[in-house]
């Protein structure tokens, strides 16, 4: 594996945003019916009138995931600061809209129109808000295409 690439992923758990991350990543299909954003659309399911079929199935998520996170039996969030919680509450939506297929080209032409490695970066001192965002979606994408290269 390329040098620079396992440097950025070691980079990725060192950053603030690494706790944050690791919950986007179990939580990105939380509560899944089995359907696609299409299908869900399609049918005029509940979902979709309430995501108003903009990313139905990873609003769903990043939804189930804050109530979750913001439940009182769990009170994960209950003890943070304001701040931390909304930090956290973007980081969650961002990373699990970043698992919607129909962003794959967006996510692609961010990914090809910057300098080489920019996520280089990232780290404790940088904390540019933008570029981790970027990172993090980037990073669930590719995560969530490549679990279909698993052996079984």
């Amino acid at each position: 594996m390329n040098p620079v690439k396992m440097r950025n992923l070691k980079n990725a758990t060192e950053i603030k945003n690494a706790p944050r991350f690791a919950r986007c990543s179990l939580c990105h299909d939380i509560d899944h019916p089995g359907n696609t954003n299409s299908f869900e659309i399609a049918m005029d399911t509940e979902l979709s009138r309430l995501h108003s079929d903009d990313s139905v199935l990873e609003r769903h998520h990043s939804a189930t995931t804050l109530n979750l996170l913001n439940n009182s039996a769990t009170n994960i969030l209950g003890s943070m600061k304001k701040a931390d919680v909304i930090d956290i509450r973007n980081v969650v939506i961002k990373a699990i809209l970043g698992t919607d297929m129909g962003l794959h080209a967006k996510l692609l032409g961010d990914l090809v129109t910057r300098e080489p490695g920019c996520f280089d970066s990232i780290d404790g001192d940088n904390m540019n808000a933008e570029l981790i965002e970027s990172y993090i979606a980037i990073v669930m994408h590719t995560s969530d295409l490549s679990a279909n290269c698993l052996p079984r």
